[in-house]
């Protein structure tokens, strides 16, 4: 592959801390942050701030978006998942979700909605019983088995839940030993893939079996996790390495040795072939991920908070300080 030839394409001003919860979206020449209960998409190619999603709910948890920003998911903190469409002022609300809700991802073809995260034990549900008794100021009658140390008791087995967003039928995917990190969905949302702190599953979801790969000792937590588009491999950016896993065997294969000691930000395009890897240095450099050497190499004013590429790896966005960049790169696709 050649050396890529980067272009700036644009520098947009976003609101104080709009870094805390943006969503780059390269696809889209856009960003999207949130204020309050709603998000706001800032556009590179109109130069204009438009409401995204408004709500009157005081706090939004998890929001997700779509690579084109057409599709918002988002939920309420509260077992509760909604989507809705830029062009719609109406949402929907999806069947329960996981109890300890820690992830959303819709799939390209902007279809399917996943959330992963936990289910509720026996445990769980009596200590929450008894702080809401506390919080409400009355004493919680334990009878004669008080104890004297209440341990964390913690939440149960992780699982993935997924919805049609045009008919609101839903899936359950369980087989977690703890609670689901991250997900990805391939195009079409027909196979979708988790983790939590110790594996990986990949599930076909019409058959709902699933394959486990194990990443190593310990544990996992990837800043970036994506499900090839067919379905026949995962890319992981792990602190401190990128992994590909072949879904059709146990094979796992470092591409990548990054310096864990060191705070990077991590995004793949929309196949896994590249990789863009933001460096506390002040430096953006793009992976091939075939041979694991360095394409390129973007210099910027200090460390990014958000790297993303586009589908087809022509586009890098960033979020540097207060500041949406984002740069044209030709020559990805040769």
């Amino acid at each position: 592959m050649s050396t890529p030839k980067v272009t700036e394409l644009c520098r947009i001003p976003l609101p104080a801390h709009a870094h805390d919860d943006a969503i780059l979206l390269p696809d889209f020449d856009a960003v999207v942050t949130r204020t309050g209960g709603s998000l706001r998409l800032h556009s590179a190619s109109t130069k204009r701030s438009t409401a995204l999603l408004e709500t009157d709910l005081a706090r939004i948890s998890l929001p997700t978006v779509s690579r084109l920003g057409r599709r918002v998911a988002w939920s309420d903190g509260q077992r509760r998942v909604f989507t809705s469409t830029s062009h719609s002022t109406t949402s929907v609300e999806l069947a329960q979700a996981p109890y300890y809700l820690n992830c959303l991802a819709i799939s390209g073809d902007e279809r399917i909605v996943a959330a992963g995260g936990s289910a509720l034990t026996w445990e769980r549900k009596q200590y929450e019983e008894e702080l809401r008794i506390y919080d409400a100021g009355m004493p919680y009658d334990y009878g004669e088995n008080r104890p004297e140390v209440r341990p964390n008791p913690g939440f149960g087995p992780g699982h993935v839940r997924l919805w049609d967003s045009s008919s609101g039928r839903s899936t359950m995917l369980e087989g977690h030993r703890d609670i689901v990190s991250g997900i990805s969905l391939n195009h079409d949302g027909s196979m979708v893939a988790a983790f939590d702190e110790r594996f990986i599953r990949v599930w076909d979801v019409a058959s709902t079996r699933s394959r486990v790969h194990t990443p190593r000792r310990r544990a996992f937590r990837p800043q970036a996790f994506l499900l090839a588009p067919g379905g026949d491999y995962v890319m992981a950016g792990d602190v401190g390495e990128i992994w590909l896993y072949d879904t059709s065997s146990t094979r796992a294969e470092r591409v990548l040795a990054l310096d864990e000691n060191t705070s990077n930000r991590i995004a793949f395009d929309g196949t896994g072939r590249l990789s863009a890897v933001g460096y506390e240095r002040g430096a953006i450099c793009i992976y091939d991920n075939l041979s694991g050497s360095e394409l390129c190499s973007v210099g910027i004013s200090e460390r990014p908070y958000h790297v993303a590429l586009s589908t087809t790896g022509s586009r890098l966005a960033a979020l540097v300080g207060d500041t949406f960049v984002l740069w044209q790169l030709e020559g990805t696709g040769d």
